[in-house]
Formats: structure tokens, sequence, C-alpha cells
């Protein structure tokens, strides 16, 4: 009898290690953010700035996930695109979020993530928008 509770015991044990895995997320990892003037920067107007990122992503999950700038003029939540050709689940790569706003007297200075449609952010990386080209 003693063997047969051994017997169940080990079976138990072993049956313990293989249901419920918590699944582990992690966030983005950004670098290297270069910022393009798309438009002439007349004050008044609107400007469009073009961010790309490289990115890492273990999860592979940035498809969905969004572009957060956030500047001394407000914040902005963007929806988040691939360079052209990008697998969108693919763990690293490049980002692209094109940012239009009404181009001010002034640098604008700000910060830039990314969110993963888990809602997992990235690391933030700051940045300054240029002002008006003065006009000679």
């Amino acid at each position: 009898m003693r063997t047969w509770w051994s017997v169940i015991a080990v079976l138990a044990l072993a049956g313990c290690g293989h249901g419920g895995h918590a699944v582990v997320l992690h966030a983005p990892f950004i670098q290297n953010l270069s910022v393009t003037v798309l438009t002439p920067l007349v004050e008044g107007q609107r400007g469009v700035y073009q961010f790309r990122a490289d990115f890492t992503d273990p999860d592979g999950d940035l498809d969905g996930g969004s572009c957060e700038i956030d500047t001394t003029i407000g914040p902005a939540q963007l929806p988040l695109s691939f360079t052209q050709g990008s697998d969108p689940e693919a763990t690293f790569g490049t980002v692209v979020c094109v940012f239009e706003t009404t181009v001010l007297g002034r640098v604008v200075s700000g910060r830039f993530t990314i969110t993963d449609r888990h809602g997992l952010t990235s690391n933030a990386i700051a940045f300054t928008l240029p002002a008006e080209r003065r006009r000679s």
C-alpha cells in the first residue's frame, strides 16, 4: 500500500509543473530616433514631422500598438507603422510615425515612446522639433 501512495504522490507532483504557465510579456526597446521635417516650416501653418526609430521587441507584438509623443505643447498618440516590407510581428526593425502640428515660432522639445498592443511602453528618447526656418 505504501508503494501505491508513493506512486500517486510522484504523479501529482509531476503534474504540478505543466499547467498554468504565466506568460511573461516584454516592453519594446527603441534607439536611434530621427526626426525629419517633411514640410516647409512656416509659423502658424501645418508642419509634418516623421519620427523613425529602431526597435527590438522579443514578443513581436507591436502590430496594433502606438507612438506617443509628449511635447512642451502637449501630447499626441499616433498609429504605429513599420518601414515598407517589414513584418508587423517582427522582433526587431524600424517603426515610423508621422506627426502633424501647427508650427510655432519656437523650438519644441519632448519625449518619444512606443507602446505594444498589450499596453507595454518602451523607453523614452528625448527630441527637439525645429522652429520656423528664417527666410533670407
